[in-house]
């Protein structure tokens, strides 16, 4: 069992890893290719649905407490504190399949890149993604890291309490109807 144990959140954190540096390297792109360009418009990736546009969020979500530096500072430390306890829980090795690890290691990797880019770029986030088929906010890899984390993490809860309802009235249709139930 030994290293057997330690496979999974090693592959979970390497995954984690590799996602922050293609978010990374996505940011970099878009800094190189869309700032300062001479048009505000979409650059369109996919027509009607998704394009490119270069934001600069000093803020959180949907560019809440935007421009509060001292607010940035708070979330980024609880950010940070909340990414290096779901790193000791999956190293823990108490994780239970493959769902599991995969939500939480596409959080792990949004508030990563998020963090690092807050602390190597003054609290600024770029955002760029930007659905051209609805007003919505513009938003960046990480945070589709953290969504797509966050949507997997509800579907493995209501699918675990499917499950243990589903044991627990077994277990109760056994009790109630005994040896009847073995000899079906």
């Amino acid at each position: 069992m030994g290293i057997r144990r330690f496979v999974k959140p090693v592959i979970a954190i390497a995954s984690a890893a590799a996602l922050t540096a293609a978010a990374y390297g996505l940011r970099k792109w878009v800094q190189r290719h869309l700032h300062g360009g001479s048009n505000p418009e979409s650059k369109v990736l996919i027509p009607h649905i998704l394009g490119l546009r270069y934001i600069e969020n000093t803020g959180v979500s949907f560019g809440a407490f935007a421009g509060s530096r001292s607010a940035m500072v708070v979330i980024t430390v609880l950010t940070a504190a909340a990414m290096l306890a779901l790193l000791v829980w999956i190293l823990s090795g108490k994780m239970k399949g493959f769902l599991q690890y995969t939500a939480c290691t596409l959080i792990l990797a949004g508030g990563l890149s998020n963090v690092l880019e807050r602390l190597l770029a003054q609290w600024t986030v770029i955002d760029y993604f930007e659905f051209l088929f609805i007003r919505f906010a513009i938003f960046n890899f990480a945070d589709c890291c953290i969504t797509c984390g966050a949507v997997l993490l509800a579907i493995w809860v209501v699918r675990t309490d499917l499950q243990e309802r589903r044991q627990k009235r077994w277990e109760a249709y056994e009790a109630k109807h005994g040896s009847d139930a073995e000899q079906s």
